[in-house]
């Protein structure tokens, strides 16, 4: 809930910043959209839809893709009179005759987004109004790093919350490679036997909650099974698991290393 909740407010607070632009630009629109794999998810946006699944859009079917995948700011007085433009499929949707777009750039120099004016008519932006935008979009992206890092903390704190049950878990078995992981399946702890007695490295272990989710297609309580990880120029090497609820989300797997299986064999 406090998760939730967390996005919540830094949905509205976006919204309201998102509106406040589109009513200083006198504009249509304004979104400000983060990238989900091929996906824009509007975290903010001036109509503030009221169900989520209106904040969605395929990337491709945007202006916002270009702005986001380039990195700079960009704008277009005339949408109709671009030919790699006209035809996305949201400029009719949204009936968008010009553009102006600022990336969403972190702290660490990524870009995740991009935020948007959308007029439904052409207009000439003035460079004070790209500034302006530009000056928006800084904020918001502080404001969605800035909620990114509390969430973590809130997923941090729970796991803590479970820390003397882990430990007193892993006391139980010194001896052994063993690991915890969250809901994603993302390690939160490996002991030291992890990197002794496989062999692994902190990248192999980057490694290992995509495998194991490719394998199990989820970390089921009691699950035992065998996964191969490739280690790139090493090679591979053949692992068994087995997997237990560690409650609150969290799972515990203990791992070993096991002889290639024969079925796999030449494989």
């Amino acid at each position: 809930m406090a998760v939730e909740g967390q996005v919540s407010r830094a949905k509205r607070c976006l919204d309201v910043l998102a509106a406040s632009v589109a009513a200083k630009l006198n504009c249509k629109n304004c979104l400000i959209s983060v990238r989900e794999e091929d996906a824009l998810y509007a975290m903010g946006h001036s109509d503030a839809p009221s169900k989520d699944e209106n904040r969605w859009v395929a990337a491709r079917d945007t202006i916002c893709q270009y702005t986001a995948r380039l990195g700079k700011p960009a704008k277009i007085n005339e949408v109709d009179r671009s030919p790699m433009l006209r035809d996305a499929p949201t400029v009719s949707a949204f009936g968008i005759g010009a553009y102006l777009g600022a990336p969403l750039v972190l702290h660490d120099g990524s870009c995740i987004g991009a935020m948007c004016a959308l007029s439904t008519t052409p207009r000439v932006w003035t460079d004070d109004e790209l500034a302006f935008l530009l000056d928006a979009a800084q904020m918001a992206s502080d404001q969605i790093e800035l909620q990114v890092a509390k969430l973590e903390n809130t997923r941090l704190s729970g796991a803590l919350g479970d820390v003397d049950r882990i430990v007193a878990t892993l006391a139980q078995s010194r001896r052994g490679a063993r690991s915890v992981h969250d809901e994603r399946g993302q390690i939160i702890f490996a002991n030291q036997a992890m990197y002794a007695e496989l062999g692994l490295g902190p990248h192999d272990l980057d490694e290992l909650p995509h495998a194991l989710l490719g394998k199990s297609e989820g970390l089921d309580d009691g699950s035992d099974f065998m996964l191969q990880l490739d280690l790139g120029e090493r090679g591979h090497r053949w692992l068994r698991v087995r997997c237990n609820d560690g409650g609150s989300g969290l799972t515990l797997c203990d791992w070993e290393l096991a002889r290639q299986p024969a079925d796999a064999a030449g494989g």
